[in-house]
């Protein structure tokens, strides 16, 4: 009987450590829960009037615009992120565009029927860095034809904020989405100022041939 109180005295004096053993790890996972990371999303400052020499980005079809004066603009193609181009072995474009706009009410429609064009394009990483482009093709005209008023581009307000969508032959080819600031410069290019013309934009690179860039790539550059 001494044996059994013995043994009944143990277990009672065991069973708080049990109990604290199981709880602090839970109350630890509970915490771990209930943690938050600040979030890194960047939130847009919405567009509320379109003004004249001011940088806009449309994110969806990856392109920034500015309006030059009451009847002109400028817009850079940009093609997203270019380290997955050259992952997969292609070239990255920079495209430099020019044309006209009419503003009606508070929409701007801009024509891309006027457009003239300048690319230039890039082999490499370290090229695309160093500002040295291989291939060019403009200053010209663009493909379509200057009688051509099917292709269109349009920002216009809604619910206190701007959008953009573009048109072909009267039927959107894009989605639409908020119209958001940028900085005036060429984006993703540092120490750049955003163009106002087809020299502007060229004097910011330097050309570099393919042959000089393959033998770069002999020496490991």
């Amino acid at each position: 009987m001494k044996k059994l109180r013995n043994l009944m005295v143990i277990v009672f004096l065991l069973i708080p450590t049990f109990i604290e053993t199981i709880i602090i790890p839970n109350n630890n996972v509970v915490q771990a829960k209930v943690r938050k990371h600040k979030s890194k999303t960047r939130k847009a400052k919405p567009v509320k009037k379109i003004e004249i020499g001011q940088v806009y980005l449309d994110v969806y079809s990856s392109s920034c615009i500015k309006l030059l004066d009451q009847d002109n603009y400028a817009l850079l193609d940009f093609n997203d992120r270019p380290k997955p181009y050259f992952d997969d072995g292609e070239l990255y474009m920079l495209e430099f565009n020019m044309g006209k706009y009419t503003k009606k009410g508070d929409q701007y429609i801009f024509h891309m029927e006027t457009n003239q064009f300048t690319r230039i394009s890039f082999m490499d990483m370290k090229r695309w860095k160093a500002k040295q482009y291989s291939y060019s093709d403009g200053p010209a005209a663009d493909y379509t034809s200057p009688n051509d008023t099917s292709h269109s581009m349009i920002m216009y307000p809604k619910k206190g904020r701007y959008y953009v969508k573009s048109y072909f032959k009267g039927k959107r080819y894009m989605g639409t989405d908020k119209l958001e600031y940028y900085s005036n410069s060429i984006k993703g290019v540092k120490h750049s100022t955003f163009p106002n013309n087809a020299q502007e934009f060229l004097q910011q690179f330097t050309y570099i041939s393919e042959k000089e860039v393959n033998k770069l790539y002999l020496k490991g550059k």
